[in-house]
Order: structure tokens, then sequence, then C-alpha cells
């Protein structure tokens, strides 16, 4: 049978937000096939340079040299040889043009793998450019049925249509009418009624000036955003209207969006908050009112970045517009309005000509510009005497250069060369005195110049880990947020770090490799408790994170001898085992976040870590822990605020009546060996009382293989030596016990799938085995060989099998109580084999299961 290559298409997506169903479609192709990559792109003019590579990223398994120099022929023939004897899904979403589409086709391989792509479209002609065959089809997007509509509405509001109180279900019917089943107008309605009055008067005139009803087109949705924006005060009105800045599908950073909230003056500070927790707010409330959507998420639950809906950016720039509140060009906006004076400049063009229509315009104002793509021209900064915020980030051909007459904006507050090609930041730095925000992430920048350190007024500073501070860091007395520095690689004394007594959210990372002797050792042990002791003396930090190298063997305690810093509220250790928990973390009644990788676990500390109130999530990883102790958590030990708990060691805890009531995300690692060795303990054994968590919405098991076959054949080696040492049938019926307890261990997974769905909150159950060891390494790469495990995992079963039938054998030729009168058959030995039949390994295979 021959497999055709297909093309579907969807049609009138303009009102509907990112559709749900590319996340199905991809789920279920991925279970038919595993050798399907995908990809999507969002942009309404596509540079098909990137576009291209994109592909070829993500549909080869090679690194591809000088990609950044090839031209598009180049590229479509490589995208082709990749995909010739591969199956494939590509997800191509919201593609406007038909010179787009062909340009993409070119590239495809057109095999006979049964290989399909989806295409978004709002545009008839291209829909129809799409479909070259007659395999290919045309799906016109249906609005959501009234049942749809209305689990959409209420999930929204109060999390289920039963939560919804009967006198406003009526009035709530009426206005889902009215939305006639487009998802983005649900999603913008309810965010606006979830910051309404809960009254039948105020949700009878937000119905009222909906209208008549809305149609299926851009000009109606309009009309419900319009209610949105409306609605909302003064300074998230401004907020919002800035996000108008950043091109079509950005994905917004939210620290560095708070930032330039800041800079530009919208959000002020208040006694008792500082501006970026406002900041913050600001942020989470747009996402609340769903005109701002959820991107990035941390394993915290904060989200961390953003993206404005295609409607909605429309909308704000229009808004935009007409205020003279921000000036777009670029290739996919040309505003050309009344107003001659620029207050606010987003270049998004990449062209010189375009870029060169600017001297048109009045730029003495400008309070803020933002490049998205380098051009061969850039403004001179010496016109922008207002300027606040200069952000270039992500222009890799920004150079040194470029960076001519910036000590003359002495109004700048935030600057952004994150991604850019500058190397050395010139020495006009200095004169910068109003900058509070500086972001030299991912640029090449290795040392700072020294008139850094003259910026007295910098908040936030954002650099790489090899680049190295200048002298007088310590002087930089308003330094809040510092983000992310190599401690060993600074001359400055990091003993003086505590006279910085504003810094809250503190990135360490310790590059040191091996010590080559004990003398360096223990210097470098001095130098961090020294480091963590100076720390410890801040009042106002609240995060303190200490990255390193993975393999790196430095050790050092973190206890400082001296006060806690009891503000904190998060504490990371990652990437690098601390010898012990630091005695002050015992004190931290404030902390709510903690991750830590410890050598050595003590029972003492983690009924410790359960006597702290606030904390809420919790991520350990032990190398050693309790010292052949076992651990079960009830009510009696604490973590009563705990709502995730990530736990990686070789032994697992357990759960009795009452553990961690508020736990609704779990992920357990272990190793599958030494915990099979307790599995006799039926509290030891697979799901390890996951039942007690009243809570729980998600559990993992991340299954480590790590050293199996070797600590397997060790076990194995010594069981069998012992049973035909002392030609034992009791050994041997010990032995069996033990089997059966890891055999249940390995076949786990029914009894786990069991639990989950007796569970009363039937939680979302995930299984994985792994080589490796680590939840954030077995996280990325565990799935990947599950196949190779379950392959090994027979092998074993055939090896036990063999070896135990052999053993039997022996034994009933030798230790018969009738010597001399046949083979053995006493009640020992008929047990064993009974009880060996049972074990499910006994009907191993020699091909994988």
């Amino acid at each position: 049978m021959v497999h055709q290559f297909h093309c579907s298409l969807l049609l009138d997506l303009e009102v509907w937000g990112r559709p749900l169903w590319q996340n199905k479609y991809m789920k279920s192709s991925r279970g038919n096939s595993s050798r399907m990559p995908s990809c999507q792109f969002q942009t309404r003019n596509p540079d098909m340079l990137n576009v291209l590579r994109n592909i070829l990223c993500r549909v080869s398994n090679e690194v591809h040299q000088n990609m950044q120099e090839w031209d598009i022929q180049l590229l479509i023939s490589r995208i082709h040889d990749s995909l010739r004897d591969k199956r494939y899904l590509i997800v191509i979403d919201d593609i406007w043009s038909k010179d787009a589409w062909k340009t993409v086709n070119c590239a495809l391989c057109k095999n006979n793998k049964d290989s399909k792509i989806i295409t978004t479209t709002r545009k008839h002609d291209v829909a129809k450019t799409c479909c070259s065959s007659d395999a290919d089809f045309v799906y016109r997007m249906k609005p959501l049925s009234f049942a749809d509509s209305k689990k959409l509405f209420f999930q929204r509001l109060y999390g289920s249509i039963d939560k919804c109180p009967d006198y406003l279900k009526d009035i709530s019917y009426k206005i889902l009418e009215k939305c006639d089943g487009l998802p983005l107008a649900i999603v913008s309605i309810s965010g606006l009624l979830a910051n309404k009055p809960q009254t039948e008067d105020e949700w009878d005139r937000v119905q009222n000036s909906i209208g008549r009803g809305l149609g299926k087109d851009v000009e109606s949705m309009m009309q419900i955003l319009s209610l949105s924006y409306f609605d909302l005060p003064h300074y998230l009105k401004t907020c919002l209207l800035y996000l108008s800045v950043f091109p079509e599908d950005f994905v917004i950073d939210k620290k560095l969006l708070v930032r330039r909230w800041i800079a530009e003056g919208f959000i002020q500070k208040e006694q008792g908050e500082t501006s970026f927790k406002l900041g913050e707010w600001c942020f989470n409330e747009l996402i609340n009112r769903s005109l701002i959507q959820a991107r990035k998420i941390n394993m915290y639950g904060d989200v961390t970045a953003c993206q404005v809906h295609d409607t909605i950016l429309d909308f704000i720039v229009s808004k935009s517009e007409e205020e003279n509140f921000i000036t777009v060009f670029g290739d996919g906006y040309q505003m050309h309005g009344q107003h001659s004076k620029v207050r606010r400049l987003s270049i998004n063009a990449s062209s010189k000509e375009k870029v060169s229509t600017l001297t048109q315009l009045d730029l003495s104002h400008v309070r803020s510009v933002a490049v998205f793509h380098y051009s061969e021209e850039l403004p001179m900064w010496s016109k922008f005497s207002f300027l606040r915020v200069l952000d270039l980030c992500g222009c890799r051909q920004v150079e040194g250069d470029h960076l001519t007459g910036i000590g003359n904006l002495f109004q700048l507050k935030y600057l952004s060369l994150r991604g850019t090609g500058v190397r050395e930041l010139p020495e006009q730095i200095s004169k910068l005195t109003c900058l509070e925000t500086l972001d030299l992430k991912m640029s090449k920048v290795t040392k700072l110049h020294a008139g850094t350190a003259k910026l007295q007024g910098l908040i936030y500073l954002a650099v790489d880990k090899g680049v190295q501070l200048p002298d007088g860091t310590e002087r930089m007395t308003a330094l809040e947020d510092l983000d992310c520095v190599d401690i060993f690689k600074q001359s400055i004394n990091f003993q003086e770090f505590g006279q910085l007594k504003n810094l809250r959210n503190v990135q360490l990372f310790v590059s040191s490799d091996n010590c080559r002797d004990a003398a360096e050792a223990s210097h470098y042990k001095k130098y961090m408790d020294d480091i963590v002791s100076s720390l410890c003396k801040l009042g106002h930090l609240h995060s303190l994170s200490i990255d390193g190298k993975a393999e790196s063997k430095l050790d050092f305690s973190m206890d400082s001898g001296g006060d806690a810093p009891t503000g904190l509220q998060k504490f990371e250790i990652t990437n690098h085992f601390i010898s012990k928990v630091p005695n002050w973390v015992r004190s931290l009644f404030n902390l709510q976040f903690l991750t830590l990788r410890v050598k050595e676990f003590e029972v003492d500390d983690f009924m410790a870590l359960g006597r702290l109130p606030a904390l809420v999530f919790l991520r350990l990883e032990a190398h050693k822990c309790f010292h052949g102790r076992r651990i079960s958590i009830s009510g009696a030990d604490g973590f009563q605020s705990l709502r995730h708990f990530d736990y990686c060691c070789a032994i697992p805890v357990t759960f009795k009546a009452g553990a961690m009531p508020k736990i609704n995300k779990l992920t357990l690692m272990f190793s599958v060996f030494k915990t099979s060795q307790l599995a006799t303990n039926e509290e030891f054994r697979f799901p390890f009382g996951v039942k007690h968590l009243t809570c729980l919405h998600s559990v993992c098991y991340l299954l480590s293989y790590h050293n199996f076959n070797k600590e397997f054949n060790k076990w194995i080696t010594e069981k069998m030596t012992q049973i035909m040492a002392r030609m034992s049938c009791e050994q041997l019926m010990l032995t069996i016990c033990e089997m059966e307890a890891m055999d249940q261990m390995y076949m786990g997974e029914h009894r786990m799938e069991a639990a989950a769905r007796t569970h009363l909150k039937s939680p979302k159950l995930t299984v994985r085995r792994t080589k490796e060891w680590g939840i954030s390494i077995s996280r990325t790469r565990g799935a990947i060989q599950e196949w190779g495990i379950k392959r090994e995992l027979t092998a074993v079963k055939l090896k036990l099998k063999r070896i135990t039938e052999g053993v039997i054998t022996e034994l009933s030729r030798n230790n018969c109580p009738l010597k001399g009168q046949g083979n053995c058959q006493c009640q020992g030995l008929l047990e064993a084999k009974a009880r060996l039949n049972t074990l499910s390994f006994n009907n191993a295979t020699s091909t994988s299961q």
C-alpha cells in the first residue's frame, strides 16, 4: 500500500484564539509514529529564511555550521534531504500569503510515509493554493456548540458550571448567545466579568453593552474588546497599550516587561511595596482578564512570559495610534497618522528604506525606542535627548559602534543589549546616572567597564556567567537584582557584598573545576562560606539561587554561623551538591520555594523542613539519606502548606493518613533496584501510599535504572552463592520472596494506574523509565530510553528464570532428605517451584515486551 502525502487546511481562524486542535492532533499522531517531528510557526509576515532555518533545525539531527549564511535554495535542498526517509507532521499556523506557502511547499519531500502538513489561514485564496491534490482538503472552523461555550465560560469564571450561582445562569446564557460560539469572545467576556461584582444588574449591563450579537468578523470582535479595555483602570490601560510595542507573536518576558513599565513611569512605588511587585501585580491582572496569554510557566507555577493574541494586538495598536501613544514602523504595520511628534517608537523593519522614513518625523520627544530587526541604519542617539528606554534585544549585528553618543542620553533608565554583538561597553556608560536596568545577557560582553561601578542608581543588572564585574561593585548600593554572577571569575571581594543592603534577588554561579588538592579545596570552601555569611547579612534578600557545574566536586556547607536571612522566600541550589542542609534554613519562616541538592540528608532535616509554615514548593535531591532508615510522612510531620513536592532519592518516602494535606503535584524519582530490596515491606511497594494525599492532581514516577545491570548482577551472584553454599531451601524461599517484591516493582505500573483510578481526585499519572539520575535530566531524556530499558528487563527476567530453575534442580538432586531415592520433592522445593511459576518473568521470551 502506498501512503500518500496529505495537506489539510483550517480556515477562518482570526477570532478563534490559539486552537486546541493542534496539541490533540499532534499527540495522537505521535502515538502512531515515533518518527514524526513537528514544527509550528506563527507569523503574519514571515521571514522565510528564518522559517526554513527553523524547519531544518527541527527535522534534522545534524548540527549545521554557518546556516545563517545559507540562501533559500540551499535551505530548501537540505530540508528536502532531511525529510526524504521520514514520516513527518508539520503545522504552519496563520499563513497569510501564497508565496510563503509555495516556498515552504518546495522544501517538503512528497515521500510515501503518510506524512502530513496542516496549515491554518484566514484567506480563502491561500487555502485554495495549499490544496494541490484531490487528497487535500479545507476544513472551515465552526463556532463552539452552546454546550462547549458554557463549559469554556463557566470554567474560566468558576471552575465548573455547578459552581455558578443560580441567579446568574439565565443572564450568562444570554451573554453566551451573543458571543455566538467564538472562543476569544467568550474568554474576553469571562475575563471582564471575573472582575465585576457578582450581581444580576452588573452582568445585565455587560450583556446590554454587547448589543444585539456578534458577527463572525474582526470588527464585531472589537466590540467586546472595547468593553474589556474601557473597564480597565487607567494604569492597566497604559500597561496594556504598551504591549503594542512588540511584534506579532512575540514572546514577552515578564521580568523585562515590568522593568520597562517602571522605566516609562507607569508603575509608581507605594509604601510597603516595591515598584517591581506592583508591576508583577499589573502583569498578573492582565493575565486574569484574558487580555494577554500565558506563554511560559516556571516550575513554581508562575507565569514568566506572555503573548498577545493577534486580534487583541490589532486592537491595542489601533488604540495606540489614536492616542499617539506608540508609533510602530515595521513590515506588518505602517502608521502614517496625523501625529508629527513621536513619543514611543517601535522599529520592526528589515530594510534600510523603511527605517529612513523616520527622518520625516519629529523624534525630539521620543521617550522609548525598541528595535526588533537590525537594519543597515539606526537612528543617531544624540537626537533622543528625552529617551528613557532603549531596547536592542536580539539585534545580533548591533556592535559597539552603534552605541556612539549613548552617553548623551542622560534620562535613560532602561538599556537592553541582550543578544547583540556588542563586545564592550563604551566609557560613556558612566554618564548614564539615571540608568536603572542594564541587560547584557547573551551579548558578547565579557568584562564590564570600570565606569559601570559609577551607576549608583542601577537596580537590575543581568549578565552571563563568564562576565567579570568591575572593582567597586559593592558601592552600587541601589542594586536589587543581580543575575547571574560567576563568583570564581571575579576580582572583586564578595565578602563586601553585605554592603549592598537593597539586594533582593541574587543568582550566583559556581564554575570552579574539581579542586586539585586538599589545600585548594579548603580555600574554596572557606571562600564560599564567607560569601554565604555576607549574603546572610542582607535584610531585604528575598531570592537566592546558586547554580554550578554538575560534575564539580567542590564541597561547601553554606552554614554561615551567623543570622539567617529571615526574609528569604526562595532558595535554590541546582546542579551542585552541598554537603548538608544549612542549619539556618530551619529559621526561614517566610520561605515559600526551596530547591536543594545535598550529599547527606538526615531524618531530622526532613522533619525540620516540614515545620516551615509558608513552604509551598519543595524539590529535594539527596545523594545519601537516612543511613538505611526508611521514612514515612504523616499528618503530624508538618508540610501543611506544601502544594508541589519533587523528591529524588534512591529510596522514596511513603505517605500515611493526613500527610501533606494541600499537595496537588508530586514527583518521585528513585532507584528501582534499591527500592525493590525494601519491597518485602508492603509500605514500600507501589504506589507508596499516595492514596492518603487527598488533594493530589498530578503524580509522576521516574523509575531510574541507573547502574541497574551492575547492581542486579552483583545481587543475583551473592544470593545464588549463598543458596548453593548452604544447600538451603529456606534460603531459596527468602530469595524468591525478594524476587516477588522486585517483580512487583518492575510490573508496578498496573498498581499505579489502579491507585490513580481509585484516588478521590483521579490524578493525572505519568510513569517514565530512565537510565539517568536527576529529576531535570530524566524529564528530558528519560522517555527516549524506555524501549532499551524494557529490552534489558526482559533479559533480566530470562536470567532470573534460568538461574533459579537451575538452582532448584541442583537442590532437588543434592538436598533430598531421602538420599538415594530419586529427586527431592520436599515441601520447600515444591512451594519454591509454584511461587516461581507465578512471577511475571516466568513468561518472558527472548523478544522485548
